[in-house]
């Protein structure tokens, strides 16, 4: 027998059982290793679900944000065409307020043109229908009012004389050799003869 064999025995025996908790612990740091592991994958996983809902997300935001661009840039196009409009519509409205304010300033002259307008249009229906007793004119002549400063007449034919018997110009005979009495035209009121 060997010396001491019984000391080593027991000393092997030790390390052996040292060993096998040595193994075990090893398991057990291999299991918690791998438990770890897997929850790690697991997080990776759910925070890589978790970063590409946050990327869909944003990515929609984009989208959407950027149509709201596209109709808000088409509302302000349409609302400088609009204001381009309305300014070139308050330039023609403001020559035209000038333009109203010119006349304006004429409007006595105005009323003043119009009357005598009227009277020279009554004084000429008048003196077509005028008579003279004084002279006898051509049958073939029509009458117009020339008188720039046109006064009412009172003497005026009513009855139902043919118009060849109206009296408006002077007689041939009251002309000098060679000269005819000219034809004057018609005077026209409101469009009718």
């Amino acid at each position: 027998m060997w010396f001491g064999s019984g000391q080593s025995k027991t000393s092997i025996e030790e390390a052996n059982k040292h060993l096998m908790e040595l193994y075990k612990k090893i398991a057990d740091l291999e299991d918690q290793l791998r438990k770890k592991t897997h929850e790690l994958e697991q997080k990776e996983a759910d925070f890589d679900a978790v970063m590409r809902e946050v990327h869909e997300k944003r990515q929609l935001e984009l989208k959407d944000l950027n149509s709201l661009i596209y109709q808000q840039n088409l509302k302000l196009m349409h609302f400088e065409k609009d204001l381009s409009s309305r300014d070139t519509e308050l330039q023609v409205l403001r020559k035209r307020c000038r333009m109203f304010d010119e006349v304006l300033r004429y409007k006595a002259t105005l009323g003043k043109l119009t009357i005598t307008m009227e009277q020279a249009e009554q004084y000429a229906r008048l003196t077509s229908n005028a008579r003279d007793y004084t002279r006898t004119y051509p049958i073939d002549t029509d009458c117009v009012n020339t008188d720039p400063a046109p006064l009412m007449i009172r003497d005026v034919a009513i009855d139902d004389k043919p118009e060849s018997e109206v009296s408006c110009g002077p007689s041939v005979s009251d002309l000098p050799n060679g000269f005819t009495t000219p034809k004057l035209l018609r005077s026209v009121t409101n469009g009718a003869p």
